[in-house]
């Protein structure tokens, strides 16, 4: 009975030792095989990788560049409209000066002048008077005073003529009036619009400095990337070497298993 559980221990270690050193050869080799296509797989990822993100950062580069572009192009627009509100806020003192002069200064001199030549017309009806009479007298020959116009009537229509010169004088401030109002909106909408401008560039502003955030990002990336598809191949083949040395272990340990089932055999053997 003894020598039968010998010879049966003996078998089963021999059959367990083939077995497990059969194991370890296959694993060896298709650890081997295996490091060969992961190594291959896991680089085309990474290359893969390595390409999008080159992609991202030219992509992040046009971007910067548009919103550099559009950065430029609104500061000139912005420093525009100010300098149009600046001249349309100038040129409504000058409006109001104007006005001024049209409705005020210029209505008093045109009545100071019809004042003046109210008094003249007065003293040129004495003349036109006195020389009618004259002409008429009998020793005076045959100079006749008889102009198709009196010098008075001629300065009463002139200084009606200016009457209707105040008035459109006055018009004419109100209508100024009415322009220095409507600059003064328009101006108020021009130093709007320069605001509004503004708070756009630095939104800009704002957006490029995301955009540089991002290529910082994706320019640390892109050096890890870097790094890793260098480093890549000698890990890979330090952890195929480390399962390859656990299997080699694994089959020293089953030729260990192989020697003691060979050995109760052969007790076995001895005991018969």
């Amino acid at each position: 009975m003894k020598r039968f559980l010998l010879r049966l221990g003996g078998l089963a270690l021999i059959v367990a030792g083939a077995f497990g050193l059969m194991f370890s050869l296959v694993a060896l080799a298709f650890v081997a095989r295996a490091k060969e296509g992961a190594t291959t797989a896991i680089l085309a990822r990474v290359d893969l990788a390595s390409q999008a993100l080159d992609a991202t950062a030219e992509g992040l580069i046009v971007v910067s560049a548009s919103l550099t572009r559009a950065q430029t192009t609104l500061g000139v627009l912005e420093a525009t409209t100010e300098g149009v509100a600046r001249t349309l806020g100038e040129s409504k003192p000058l409006i109001n000066d104007l006005a001024s002069l049209a409705g005020e200064d210029l209505p008093a001199s045109i009545t100071a002048t019809q004042r003046s030549l109210a008094g003249v017309e007065a003293s040129a009806k004495v003349v036109d008077d006195t020389l009618a009479a004259l002409t008429s007298l009998p020793f005076i020959g045959t100079l006749v005073y008889a102009p198709q116009e009196p010098l008075h009537t001629s300065l009463a229509e002139v200084s009606d003529s200016l009457g209707t010169l105040s008035t459109s004088f006055q018009q004419m401030q109100a209508d100024l009036n009415t322009t220095g109002d409507n600059l003064e909106r328009v101006k108020t909408d021009v130093e709007t619009l320069a605001r509004n401008i503004g708070a756009m560039d630095a939104s800009l502003r704002d957006a490029q400095g995301v955009v540089s955030r991002y290529q910082g990002v994706v320019a640390s990336l892109q050096a890890d990337m870097h790094t890793l598809r260098g480093e890549l191949p000698s890990g890979l083949n330090l952890v195929a070497w480390g399962i390859a040395l656990i299997l080699i272990w694994l089959g020293v340990a089953q030729v260990g298993l192989l020697s003691q089932g060979l050995e109760m055999l052969g007790r076995s053997r001895r005991e018969a």
